[in-house]
């Protein structure tokens, strides 16, 4: 269970992962050092599993596709690990509900359905919903 001060350093830290622990601190109240081991631990403890910048694909030639999947549990883990080996893939999550798996993904937008076609050749994978991004709204 987290304390109400990591709550606080990982909301800051989703809102917008360029901060310094300078900016977090003062914020908080608490010393960079304070700041600084805090992250450390969360890192550690795999609370906070790492940072990145989003991008407006559209603006560089690539799409972004949200992708549901439908895997038979026996070829569940051998299915995702060739999800996740895929280039294209920067998220892989196990789910429930309408999917056993959802991928976020981006490629080129003249490869995308390709790339689709790919992730439906993947032993074990019984059907695979694709949505492509038009528009990131938030």
């Amino acid at each position: 269970m987290l304390d109400a001060t990591n709550e606080k350093i990982i909301k800051m830290i989703e809102s917008d992962a360029k901060q310094t622990n300078e900016q977090i601190a003062k914020v908080l109240g608490l010393s960079e050092g304070a700041v600084r081991k805090r992250i450390k631990k969360l890192e550690e403890e795999k609370v906070i599993i790492g940072y990145k910048a989003r991008i407006k694909h559209s603006l560089i030639g690539k799409t972004m596709i949200i992708i549901g999947f439908d895997i038979a549990p026996e070829y569940f883990n051998s299915a995702i690990e060739a999800i996740k080996s895929k280039e294209e893939a920067l998220e892989v999550y196990s789910t429930t509900g309408d999917h056993t798996a959802i991928a976020v993904a981006v490629t080129d937008s003249e490869k995308a359905r390709q790339f689709v076609s790919s992730l439906e050749k993947i032993k074990g994978v019984r059907h695979v919903y694709p949505a492509f991004v038009q528009e990131t709204i938030k």
